[in-house]
């Protein structure tokens, strides 16, 4: 078995193992999560993209400033409004994580805010840029973050942070094309989930996307928090 084609990083953060009774050659996960939010992450990948042929090789780690704020990974189950795949709610709810971050204390956070749709990445870097109190407080730069930390989950793919917001986005019932289309192809979930050392935050709706191709395994992963 090879292994598939993946970016640098991800190509160094696996390497190739074998044992006595392996009849398939394995894969063994390097990333630097700890425990549980890296059993996590580390399952719906292997499950999703590498055909359960990984091997989880644990390297613990102090909690992420992060996580210690808002716990071990989890999917933030939120039902709003959208006039497009941009959902207001979703957005906003980020920004409530991020001030309840900011009121502990953390400072310039080691995060990306990413989403499958271009609309949802745009949207959501012009409600960052209105949030100036927010940015002074985390002590962040205005231009950086919403150019290098807001964007597509494609934005992202080979650069790896502590922490990860996953924004859904396409909340109507009339989008499950949209839906479909960010479900049914393993990379798109499987780059997302392996941008996060520490922790991933799913925001969006759980009724909406749990049932749909690779994210059933999210769901099953994650322990689900109703807004």
């Amino acid at each position: 078995m090879r292994l598939p084609k993946r970016s640098p990083i991800e190509r160094r953060n696996f390497r190739q193992s074998s044992g006595p009774n392996r009849g398939r050659e394995g894969w063994e996960f390097r990333c630097s999560f700890t425990d549980d939010a890296g059993s996590q992450c580390f399952g719906v990948s292997n499950r999703v993209a590498y055909d359960g042929q990984m091997v989880y090789a644990t390297e613990q780690r102090n909690t992420s400033a992060v996580g210690a704020v808002l716990g071990s990974s989890k999917w933030f189950d939120i039902d709003g409004e959208a006039d497009s795949k941009w959902c207001p709610a979703e957005g906003q709810l980020v920004i409530a994580l991020l001030k309840k971050i900011a009121a502990a204390g953390v400072t310039n956070p080691d995060l990306f805010i990413i989403s499958p749709f271009r609309i949802v990445a745009q949207e959501m870097r012009r409600l960052m840029e209105q949030e100036t109190a927010l940015l002074s407080a985390l002590e962040v730069d205005a231009y950086e973050w919403g150019n290098n930390r807001v964007g597509t989950i494609h934005t992202v793919q080979g650069r790896e942070a502590d922490t990860v917001f996953l924004l859904l986005g396409a909340p109507k019932a009339s989008q499950g094309g949209a839906r479909s289309w960010a479900a049914g192809t393993p990379n798109i979930l499987n780059v997302a989930v392996s941008r996060a050392k520490q922790d991933l935050y799913v925001v969006g709706s759980h009724g909406a996307w749990s049932g749909l191709g690779h994210f059933r395994e999210l769901a099953r992963s994650l322990q689900t928090i109703r807004i």
